[in-house]
């Protein structure tokens, strides 16, 4: 059983000469930073060492070897580049983390939005599985990893902030993704409005450096009087979609094909936002952290290290 697994496991691991050892503590970094069955082990070792500093250093180093593709590199790169210096009074991670969860909504957005102008025939059977639309005609089999992704952002982004402004704008942005799924009378109208509300939000969170995003809500209010309507050819309707994911793209200075992440890429960003979870939730439990360690590892945290540039294009 999980407990059982829990407690033989606590057991090895709570012996101080066990928690001293080093060699056995990068072991445990190494083989279970993302396994979430040894979460409770972490916490207790960092808990249990004098100074949880060669901790949470070695498990900042391997949550690296999850940025592993240029793409992945590239993303968590714009979140720096895109943040670094805004105005908005939060943390530099935090900062990070919510553009990263900005840029995936958007990607997933897309793909529903899209799915969604497909089902625009009056005659349609009202009994339609809008879930198997979105996958037969846009294959959207990742989706459960995307929305995974984009809440590990919003976890870190919890983590890092005490400001309950942020995390309720940003709780409400997921909201109104998520309520795309599944609305039967779903409309271009609708999402357009969406659309504004989100830009509305991250504009007064000012997180962003350049990106200017009251003209973003001047164009998405400019699209308001140009939206096909719901007779009007399924082209037409998708390249309306198209308009206005570009426009949020155009606004955010990104690059789209950053977003658009293979499955194991998914995957591999969600390790490394879980493991710097991890550490954030370790640092609370540890007895001492020294202040200069934490602030550098705090500092770096969603950026990439000096080390792991070497397959960045």
């Amino acid at each position: 059983t999980v407990w059982s697994f829990f407690a033989v496991r606590s057991y090895v691991f709570c012996q101080t000469p066990v928690v001293d050892d080093q060699d056995r503590v990068n072991k445990l970094v190494s083989n279970h930073l993302t396994d979430t069955h040894w979460r409770e082990i972490f916490l207790l070792v960092a808990g249990l060492k004098g100074s949880a500093d060669s901790l949470l250093l070695q498990m900042e180093k391997q949550a690296q070897r999850y940025l592993n593709t240029p793409k992945l590199q590239g993303l968590i790169q714009w979140t720096d580049e895109a943040t670094a210096g805004s105005k908005g009074a939060y943390k530099s991670a935090a900062k990070r983390a919510a553009a990263a969860y900005l840029a995936l909504t958007l990607d997933l957005t897309l793909d529903i939005n899209r799915a969604l102008a497909l089902i625009q025939d009056q005659d349609q059977d009202p009994d339609i599985n809008l879930d198997l639309v979105l996958v037969s005609n846009l294959k959207l089999v990742r989706d459960g990893t995307r929305n995974v992704v984009r809440n590990r952002a919003l976890d870190l982004v919890r983590d890092l902030i005490l400001d309950r402004d942020l995390d309720r704008d940003l709780s409400l942005d997921r909201d109104l993704v998520r309520n795309l799924v599944g609305i039967r009378d779903h409309d271009l109208i609708l999402s357009l409005d969406r659309d504004l509300n989100r830009a509305r939000q991250f504009n007064q969170l000012n997180i962003f450096k350049t990106s200017n995003l009251n003209a973003l809500i001047g164009r998405l209010e400019a699209l308001k009087t140009q939206i096909p309507d719901k007779t009007a050819p399924q082209v037409d309707r998708l390249a309306f979609v198209t308009r206005m994911y570009k426009t949020w793209i155009n606004a955010l200075q990104i690059n789209p094909d950053l977003v658009k992440l293979s499955w194991k890429e998914g995957n591999d960003l969600t390790e490394f936002l879980a493991a710097n979870h991890l550490i954030i939730q370790c640092k609370t439990a540890a007895v001492r952290v020294s202040r200069q360690v934490w602030e550098g590892i705090e500092e770096r945290m969603l950026t990439i290290s000096k080390d792991n540039q070497s397959c960045k294009s």
